[in-house]
This record gives structure tokens, C-alpha cells and sequence, in this order.
């Protein structure tokens, strides 16, 4: 009976064996990739932190009762029709 407890199989090597190998493949590829796109990855580390920054601003003004019209940008500028994070100009519930 094949498959039983403890018993090791060629199969059960040769599975083991891809996944190992597949593993060490994945590790090398994101190693030769993700160098390349330090730069970039940053940026978007830095554009999410400054929105993130404005939202928790915003709830913050929101709770405390402070006037708010959520036009505010990363910045701190006003902006000029929807909230910063729309980049379409449309927030959600406005016509397409």
C-alpha cells in the first residue's frame, strides 16, 4: 500500500524536490528585479505615506469638529473640485 505513514517515495522526493526549487527560482528573481525598481518602489512609499498623512489629518480635523471641506492634498494645499485621492476628479456617488 502506497502512501502510507512514514514511507518515502520517489514521488514524495521529487515533490519536495520542486518545491525547493521553485522556492530558490522565485528568491533569485525577485533578488535581480526588486534592485532595479528601488527607486520607483520608493517613491510610491513616499506618494502613499503623504496621502495616508492627509487622510489620518483629515479624520483627525473630523473628530476634533474642525472645518473641513476634504479638498486638503498631500501638501496641504486646497484643491480645486474632488478630494486628492480621486485622480479622476470624481469622487464615489458622482455621475460617470
Amino acid at each position: 500500500m502506497s502512501g502510507t505513514r512514514g514511507e518515502v517515495t520517489p514521488a514524495l522526493i521529487l515533490n519536495e524536490t520542486a518545491l525547493m526549487a521553485i522556492g530558490i527560482l522565485m528568491g533569485v528573481v525577485m533578488n535581480l528585479y526588486i534592485p532595479r525598481r528601488i527607486r520607483a518602489i520608493r517613491e510610491d512609499q513616499r506618494i502613499t505615506e503623504e496621502r495616508m498623512r492627509a487622510i489620518l489629518r483629515d479624520m483627525g480635523a473630523f473628530l476634533r469638529q474642525e472645518p473641513f471641506d476634504g479638498q486638503t492634498d498631500p501638501a496641504g494645499k486646497r484643491g480645486a473640485g474632488a478630494p486628492f485621492f480621486f485622480p479622476s476628479g470624481r469622487g464615489p456617488g458622482s455621475p460617470p
